[in-house]
């Protein structure tokens, strides 16, 4: 507890709040300074000095009536958490889709982090991707086509985790009819234990699936971003391989 003397010009309490001088009691009084005060509420009072109010001790002398001392009683603030919102994903494709959610209100909490927890929709553990800003967003990529997917906005304070609503999408089917073949595949450098590839695009797309193997075994496969080339390492020397490669279109994939 703190004591608190009320005639001072302010006093600062444990939690910083700063009391203002001559807090008033009841009606109107003179001090000898000559400060006429009026009433106030005694939650008011609370909030002035930064607590919760005990005991209130009085004084008198020739001019009137004063507040001599308060006891207060220091409590911690109440803990408001933040306010998470889960929003409808967009953009979504066979491959990928972008998740959407907002900290509406942060409550008095810090936030440690934010962003989404993800996964397959069913009995299966939770991915985290981590997100900086608010509003909150993130393209998944990498995801199965036809496939449902379940995913939630979050923000961790030291208090704990506070999670927005659980929302669902489903990736699209793929459709052979509308992704084209790309065509014209050839080793552009050839080294000990590795080759680079490339291809020419058809199909205006910017994934692609490669897979490679020894004749007749089972084929390994590498997923292609951005330019239509690729370097296959870790061969064995002086050794065939085979090579295909497939285009992955936004909602199809190449034969």
């Amino acid at each position: 507890m703190t004591r608190l003397p009320a005639k001072t010009n302010s006093t600062t309490v444990a939690d910083g709040t700063t009391t203002s001088s001559y807090i008033p009691i009841y009606g109107l009084y003179m001090s000898s300074w000559l400060h006429t005060q009026i009433l106030y509420p005694a939650e008011m009072l609370g909030d002035m000095v930064g607590g919760t109010i005990s005991e209130i001790s009085l004084s008198f002398n020739g001019y009137g009536i004063f507040l001599d001392n308060i006891i207060v009683l220091n409590v911690a603030p109440p803990v408001i958490d933040p306010t998470v919102v889960t929003y409808d994903a967009t953009n979504v494709t066979s491959f990928s889709a972008e998740l959407n959610g907002a900290i509406t209100d942060p409550g008095n909490q810090t936030i440690l982090n934010s962003g989404f927890e993800w996964k397959v929709t069913g009995p299966n553990s939770f991915q985290m991707v981590s997100v900086t800003g608010n509003p909150l967003n993130h393209v998944l990529t990498g995801l199965i086509p036809n496939t449902n997917y379940s995913y939630r906005a979050i923000a961790t304070t030291t208090n704990g985790t506070v999670y927005g609503e659980l929302k669902t999408f489903t990736t699209l089917e793929l459709s052979n009819d509308t992704c084209e073949t790309p065509t014209n595949l050839h080793p552009t450098t050839l080294a000990f234990n590795s080759i680079t590839v490339t291809w020419t695009d058809n199909a205006g797309a910017t994934q692609w699936n490669l897979q490679y193997r020894l004749p007749g075994s089972t084929w390994t496969s590498a997923v292609v971003t951005g330019a239509p080339t690729y370097t296959i390492t870790d061969l064995q020397p002086n050794t065939q391989y085979e090579i295909q490669v497939q285009a992955i279109c936004e909602s199809s994939m190449s034969e």
